[in-house]
């Protein structure tokens, strides 16, 4: 293969393909959730599978997956495709517990802040 032939990507490459920052993706690499990244001299060259997984990253991010949770989703992972189902059917419904938690949480505080507002509001009419 030729160097012009050559599909993998400098870091600034692979955040625009990816939508996750270079910043990101060196803490990312720091916390060996992308694998070996080769270099050639002194870059690093991401794969195509590096700009998947960073997406895979990202998209759990957004769903509020910790690293540590993401970690967990990565080594389900196979050389290639997606996580193991039944591994991550178990880590899904965990984080669909806890933010259904902290909803009935956020709600409770909601409902305790518009007594309050209400309270103050009366009193400050008499």
């Amino acid at each position: 293969m030729t160097l012009s032939q050559d599909p993998a990507l400098h870091i600034g490459a692979a955040a625009r393909a990816s939508g996750v920052s270079v910043k990101a993706i060196r803490h990312y690499e720091a916390e060996g959730l992308l694998g070996e990244v080769p270099r050639r001299g002194r870059y690093r060259r991401y794969a195509p599978h590096h700009v998947e997984r960073l997406r895979l990253i990202a998209h759990c991010r957004a769903q509020g997956f910790s690293l540590p949770e993401i970690r967990t989703v990565v080594a389900q992972l196979p050389q290639a495709g997606c996580p193991a189902k039944a591994p991550m059917l178990a880590l899904v419904e965990q984080k669909l517990a806890e933010l259904r938690a902290e909803r009935d949480r956020l709600q409770a505080m909601i409902a305790r802040l518009e007594d309050t507002h209400a309270y103050i509001a009366s009193r400050a009419e008499a």
